[in-house]
Formats: C-alpha cells, sequence, structure tokens
C-alpha cells in the first residue's frame, strides 16, 4: 500500500481507506438501526398483487375482516371497464387464496354474519355498472362460510343495504329510493324507505315503513342489534322543523317498533371485558362527550365518564359528533374527538388514564394492550401509556370510496394497501435490518482484522530487513 500527504502528516492509503469504509459503516449501519427502531422490526410477510384479465398489475383491493383465527377476507376490483367483474377473497394467514366468489360492479364491502356467512349488495345485472345513469344496488346475496352461493333477493327500484344479522342467518335490509320530485307541492312523491327482514333462505319475515325526515337521505345511524336481539337504529334530524335525535327499535320476528326521543348521538358500539360494550355519545345540546359502559345481557349502566366538556377548553375540541371506543386485550378503552386531534384512554373502571394528541385515526385495539392507528400513508402502533411503538411508512396510489383499507389481525399481523397491493405486515425477531446490520458489522471486523494483520506482516517485514 502507499502512502498519502495530508498537510505536514502522511497517512497510508490502506488507514485513509479503512477510515472511510468505517466511516460508511457507520452511517449506514445508523440508518439500519434507526429504521429498526421506528419500524418496531415490522416487515412484509407476503404481498397480493395479481394480473388483471388483461394482464396488468393494477387491481385495487380492499379489506372486509378479519377473523380471529387469521384469515382475511378482502375485495379485488378489476381494473377494466369492458364488463369484467371483481371478487371477494379469502386468504389464510401465509396469504394463500382459498376461495374466490365474484360480483357484478362496484359494490360495498361484504358483511360477515354472525353465523360465519358473508352478505353483500351488488348490481341486479353485470352490465347495470356500465350504465352511469342507474348506478343502484338492487341485488343482496348470501354465502355460505366457504363462499359458495346461498341465496339472492332483489328489489325492483332505489337501492337496498345491509343493516345487521343475527347468529341463524337472519339478514336487516334497508330499501329506499328517492321519490319524484313534485313542483306544485315542492315535496317528493313515490318515495319508499322501508327495513325489510329476511330469513336465512332469503324470505321476507317482515316489511316496515321508515320516516324519512322531510327527505333527508343517509341520516339514520349506527344499525345494531341489541344484546336482548331486537334490532335498533338511531336518526339524526337537524332542519327548520324539528332538532331532536330518535331511537327505534324492531322486534325481530314480527316488527313490532318503538321510538323514543334522545338526546345525544350515539357512535359505533365495542364490546369488551367483563360483558361490557362500551360507545361515545355526544349530547346534541351541550356538546358534551361522554364514554358510556354497558352490561350486555340488561343494557344498564356500569359507569359513564366525561371526556370532553365545553366548559373545560383544556380538553374540550369542539367537535359535536362521537367516534368510535375500542378496547384493547388488558381492558383499556380508547376514543377520540370528531376532529381526530386528541385520543382518549381510560381504564376498564372508567377512569381517564391520559389524553394526547392522536397520531391518526384508531383502527383497533392489540390483544396485548395498545392500539393500531392510520394516518395518511402511515400505520403506527401506540403503546398503553400513550408512547409510539413504532410507524411504518407506505405509498398510497388509490382508495376505493368505503374501503377500510388497513386492518389488525389476532397474532399482531397488519394488513394494508397499497401500490395496487394487498400487503401483511408481521413482526419478525430476525428482521431484514438486522441481517443486513450484521453482515455489515461482520464485514468491518474482517476489514479490521485484515489491515491489521496486513500491518503488522509490513512491521515484519521492515524488521527482516
Amino acid at each position: 500500500m502507499g502512502r498519502l500527504r495530508i498537510g505536514k502528516r502522511t497517512i497510508s492509503t490502506a488507514a485513509l481507506l479503512l477510515a472511510v469504509v468505517m466511516i460508511l459503516s457507520s452511517v449506514i449501519g445508523g440508518f439500519l438501526v434507526w429504521s429498526e427502531v421506528k419500524t418496531g422490526g415490522m416487515q412484509v410477510k407476503w404481498t397480493l398483487n395479481e394480473p388483471d384479465v388483461l394482464g396488468y398489475h393494477q387491481n385495487n383491493y380492499g379489506i372486509a375482516s378479519v377473523d380471529p383465527n387469521g384469515s382475511l377476507i378482502a375485495t379485488e376490483y378489476l381494473d377494466a371497464s369492458n364488463g369484467h367483474h371483481a371478487y371477494f377473497i379469502d386468504l389464510s394467514p401465509d396469504g394463500k387464496v382459498m376461495w374466490r366468489a365474484g360480483f357484478n360492479g362496484f359494490p360495498w364491502l361484504p358483511l360477515k354474519g354472525a353465523d360465519g356467512g358473508f352478505y353483500y349488495v351488488d348490481f341486479k345485472n353485470d352490465t347495470d355498472f356500465l350504465n352511469n345513469s342507474d348506478w343502484a344496488y338492487r341485488n343482496l346475496t348470501a354465502l355460505n362460510p366457504d363462499g359458495q352461493y346461498k341465496w339472492s333477493f332483489q328489489v325492483d327500484n332505489g337501492t337496498i343495504q345491509i343493516w345487521a344479522t343475527y347468529p341463524d342467518g337472519e339478514v336487516i335490509a334497508n330499501h329506499y329510493t328517492d321519490g319524484q320530485y313534485n313542483s306544485t307541492s315542492g315535496d317528493y312523491d313515490n318515495i319508499t324507505n322501508e327495513i325489510i327482514a329476511l330469513s336465512s333462505s332469503g324470505q321476507v319475515i317482515w316489511r316496515s315503513n321508515l320516516d324519512n325526515f322531510n327527505g333527508s337521505w343517509g341520516l339514520y345511524k349506527t344499525p345494531s342489534v341489541s344484546p336482548n336481539g331486537t334490532f335498533v337504529i338511531y336518526a339524526e334530524t337537524d332542519n327548520e322543523n324539528q332538532s331532536n335525535n330518535f331511537e327505534f327499535g324492531y322486534d325481530r320476528f314480527n316488527g313490532n317498533s318503538y321510538s323514543t326521543s334522545v338526546d345525544w348521538i350515539p357512535s359505533t358500539v365495542s364490546n369488551g371485558p367483563n360483558s361490557l360494550y362500551y360507545e361515545l355519545r355526544t349530547d346534541s345540546g351541550s356538546n358534551i362527550s361522554t364514554v358510556y359502559a354497558s352490561y350486555t345481557n340488561n343494557n344498564s349502566y356500569a359507569w359513564k365518564t366525561v371526556i370532553e366538556n365545553p366548559n373545560n377548553a383544556i380538553n374540550y375540541s369542539g367537535g359535536v359528533y362521537s367516534g368510535p371506543c375500542i378496547a384493547d386485550g388488558k381492558g383499556t378503552i380508547y376514543t377520540t374527538d370528531f376532529e381526530g386531534r386528541n385520543v382518549f384512554a381510560l381504564s376498564s373502571d372508567g377512569r381517564v388514564l391520559w389524553e394526547r394528541p392522536t397520531p391518526g385515526a384508531i383502527i383497533a385495539g392489540y390483544a396485548s394492550g395498545g392500539i393500531l392507528c392510520r394516518a395518511g400513508s402511515s400505520v403506527i402502533k401506540v403503546n398503553s401509556d400513550g408512547s409510539i411503538a413504532w410507524q411504518y411508512d407506505f405509498s398510497i396510489t388509490f382508495s376505493e370510496s368505503g374501503i377500510i383499507s388497513t386492518a389488525l389481525g389476532p397474532d399482531g399481523t397488519v394488513y394494508f394497501v397499497q401500490d395496487h397491493s394487498l400487503v401483511a405486515l408481521a413482526h419478525s425477531d430476525f428482521s431484514n435490518n438486522l441481517i443486513e446490520l450484521s453482515v455489515l458489522i461482520v464485514a468491518d471486523i474482517a476489514i479490521i482484522v485484515y489491515y491489521l494483520v496486513r500491518r503488522n506482516w509490513h512491521k515484519t517485514q521492515l524488521k527482516d530487513v
């Protein structure tokens, strides 16, 4: 090896090369360690990116549900404009396609029923979605748990959507039409808005008309089946003549109903430990937001905790609608304000543990504690103490309306959609970054040993001379 003169000092080219290698190694190693810490060791487990009928990898995917055993139900929309269909896909935990079921057009995500079957709505004919003037979903279809066709129920006009299912396969659906505008009266004529109860074989059990609240569609919220089996739906009204919220309940067997005025806006209900379910209610008059914990057997309250109050500017964000409450496997309950600016964590007995700026929308709770959040092109795990465990960034190229593009598996696997692909992200004890870092360290040691041996050999040679 030669020697270089730097200023008044002389250094061997071998020593200079060693210094450069060590600096580069330190930079690369630091980046790998930073990346490992940031992602929490999360690595891509598998990716589904299959070609469409034309051979292009441009399909759009969506995530419907994840089973307790880790299997995943997804949608695969073929990116073609010549009448081709889309599919529901059942994937095993390792990404193997178990079955596909096709449907017409671009419907909403399938609903998994309490009986293990699947329900979805789509167009009556496979060419209907090409008619832009009549994008109406008029066909409700039931599938067995293995994806095999079970039955279909169709309406002649308007749109049908699924509101709830029962363990025996009974379905509650909503059928509505926009009606025809009457310029003389200023009202809409021939309006249909009804609840339909269908048996497990697709037969009508009962029908019941719904009020349309002055033609304002889409104001019915949080349809669900209560613990006692009653189907419950809420209606939010806000116009010149009425400003109240109502709860409607329907007997599952005969359609007998009740209605009662409520002064709060309901949220999505989440089940938790100790036979409790949780929901966030925002009072429509005072805008006070309260988390309620109720017993599933009789709907009585176990506790309620105010998390936002307009009289306390410190913890009030100004939201007037309610978000979801999600419990993790340790019994901690998480919820956010309407704007999603703050996340609140409550203990299983209703004590507020902490309030912090939220990193994103809450997706699900971990069995081991903490929550998974989604913010734009990132998924983030938040520990039960509010600290960030890790963050994984990905790219977004397409977002189908209504599609849940992020989900959490029972083993902690995170599923999301990117680049026309469905991706499974899992924790690895021997992640790629650690392997690369180990290789880098071994290479550095080898270079240092080589340099020392070479240097010692040169000294020996000089000494012999």
